[in-house]
């Protein structure tokens, strides 16, 4: 992460042959170096895993801490005597310790390098209207669909789970920027079977909001903490066409929201405070630091 090497990291390739092999044989090695090396893992990945820990002792970025996951993760972390996990999910942390995790487990709040975005126009003057991207909540989904408030042009979403909206990087920031309304509901909403207490928010929430879009859904718990207050417009299952009428008859209503937002997510919500946090705990590892709230 560019954040990083600000702050004097030096990038380590991982998750190459060597740790796929390890990880084939089952081996579990652990160099003797000291050195700490911040593992960012999506998913209990071994193999990515494998190849820190020769080179030095991981420090884990947690995602997907999910309780279907949970004990795969304890296992991973044990087997590479991981001193250190930062989750980017309080539930995530609770469930870590919970199920016999001995090292030090400090949450870190999800982030975004929010740099890269463009906070575009003003709502009333975004031709997409409402951007579902990434997994649906069907029970809001499809009574929208049904009740065609929108053309194909002003409601984009995926047609089929995994369909790819935006082609390229700049195409995914100028849609965020084209988008009045960004649907985002955490995964306990859309599959909570698989996130069981597990509630976090995603990326995705920042990056709309860096991009000025007003946000529908759900807000965590971790959210409204890290903000101070609920930045994200709850949504009304039982009527959404109506609530969702209600919003884009009257956009420019919420235009203060979006604009607080942005400022909010611009001072606690970007990945360069999260580098210092994370500096900090490499360099000072018997030290806990709090992270700051609005």
């Amino acid at each position: 992460m560019d954040a990083l090497t600000a702050h004097g990291a030096e990038p380590v390739p991982v998750g190459g042959l060597y740790g796929k092999v390890v990880s084939r044989l089952g081996l579990n090695p652990v160099g003797r170096s000291e050195r700490r090396i911040v593992v960012p893992l999506m998913g209990p990945r071994r193999h990515h895993l494998a190849d820190a820990a020769i080179r030095g002792r991981p420090v884990v970025l947690a995602w997907d801490v999910w309780e279907e996951s949970v004990a795969e993760w304890i296992e991973l972390l044990r087997d590479f005597r991981v001193p250190v996990v930062l989750c980017t999910s309080t539930a995530a942390q609770d469930l870590l310790r919970e199920r016999g995790f001995g090292g030090r487990l400090l949450y870190l709040p999800e982030a975004t390098s929010v740099a890269r975005y463009r906070p575009g126009v003003r709502l009333v003057e975004r031709p997409i209207r409402v951007l579902e991207l990434g997994r649906r909540w069907d029970a809001w989904h499809e009574p929208v669909h049904r009740a065609r408030l929108l053309g194909d042009a002003e409601f984009r979403y995926e047609a089929v789970s995994g369909q790819v909206i935006f082609e390229s990087r700049a195409d995914l920031i100028d849609g965020f920027a084209s988008s009045a309304i960004s649907v985002c509901f955490p995964r306990t909403t859309t599959h909570p079977a698989a996130a069981g207490a597990v509630e976090t928010f995603t990326h995705r929430y920042l990056e709309s909001m860096a991009s000025g879009c007003l946000v529908l859904g759900h807000a965590p718990a971790d959210l409204v903490a890290l903000f101070g207050y609920n930045p994200v417009i709850e949504a009304d299952v039982r009527d959404a066409p109506a609530q969702l009428r209600s919003i884009l008859d009257d956009l420019d209503a919420y235009q203060g929201l979006v604009d607080r937002n942005l400022e909010t997510v611009r001072r606690v919500g970007d990945w360069a405070q999260r580098a210092t946090c994370i500096a900090e705990i490499v360099n000072s590892p018997t030290r806990e630091r709090p992270v700051s709230r609005a």
